[in-house]
């Protein structure tokens, strides 16, 4: 954790001055109207999203459709969808929430789509106990790639609302979000393994992610059961996995008949398949 913060800390703050956020601590809601805009929210909009998920994974999308299912839910706390699975692989539920936020929403849901086709493909030949994710996940890792690539060239390529003028600051949002995400992982593990009280909490979101909170909320974000070291242990990985996709099946990676193979395989594997594992056989 500890050396992600130091690794990231320029370009968190480089990020940080292209999305036009100030220099001292600031509120939540400041980060997320910083995140959003116009174009991007009429571009992300919330109206046809699960269509625009579909076209993601189109190698193993024939397989999803019975699978997984999207369910809403007015009670979800916060913007990021839940992936909630029964019985893997046959009964993956998808809980969409209400909260919108553009182009923030997109990119939680293609990180949550991540988790689901990994659930989804898992083999039925496990026992059950080995049907279900490890705490570093392959599928975390999955979703962060993807949740990537939504704000890379490749994509943007895909969909002619993205070209031009309107592109560059969109990506410079979802960069700002991916750094801004890592910290957070990062400096949420410190504290549950510190296990520091509210105002050290505080402190660690001032100097680390540049936000100012209460107590009951740095309590919420930081000590809450937030599987903080397993979004850690994902983006570790994923930061090692998209050059390593892009190496080997060219920078539209996602979209390539061949990464059937790689994903089908390590998503297989349940429980016996880490992200560190996964990142270790493609040689990242």
């Amino acid at each position: 954790a500890e050396r992600l913060l130091a690794a990231t800390e320029d370009a968190f703050q480089e990020a940080r001055e292209r999305v036009r956020i100030e220099a001292r601590p600031v509120r939540p809601e400041r980060w997320v109207r910083a995140l959003r805009s116009p174009e991007g929210d009429a571009i992300f909009s919330r109206e046809g999203r699960l269509r625009r998920l579909a076209g993601f994974f189109p190698s193993v999308a024939r397989e999803l459709p019975s699978r997984v299912r999207a369910v809403s839910s007015r009670i979800t706390l916060g913007p990021r969808p839940r992936v909630l699975v029964p019985r893997a692989p046959d009964d993956v539920r998808f809980v969409v929430p209400s909260l919108e936020l553009g182009l923030a929403s997109e990119l939680f849901f293609v990180e949550a789509l991540g988790r689901a086709v990994a659930a989804a493909l898992v083999s039925p030949a496990l026992p059950p106990a080995l049907r279900y994710p490890t705490v570093g996940s392959v599928g975390r890792a999955l979703g962060l790639v993807a949740a990537r690539a939504v704000v890379e060239p490749a994509y943007a390529r895909r969909d002619e609302r993205l070209r031009g003028r309107v592109f560059e600051p969109l990506r410079a949002r979802g960069e700002a979000m991916r750094l801004l995400s890592q910290r957070l992982a990062a400096v949420a593990t410190l504290a549950e393994r510190r296990r520091l009280g509210a105002e050290a909490c505080r402190d660690l979101a001032a100097s680390h992610l540049g936000i100012a909170l209460s107590r009951g909320e740095a309590i919420l974000t930081m000590r809450s059961p937030s599987f903080a070291e397993a979004r850690l242990r994902a983006h570790l990985a994923a930061e090692r996995l998209y050059p390593a996709f892009v190496e080997r099946y060219d920078e539209d990676f996602l979209w390539n008949p061949r990464f059937e193979e790689p994903l089908r395989a390590a998503a297989e594997r349940g429980g016996l398949l880490s992200a560190e594992a996964f990142t270790k056989e493609m040689g990242a």
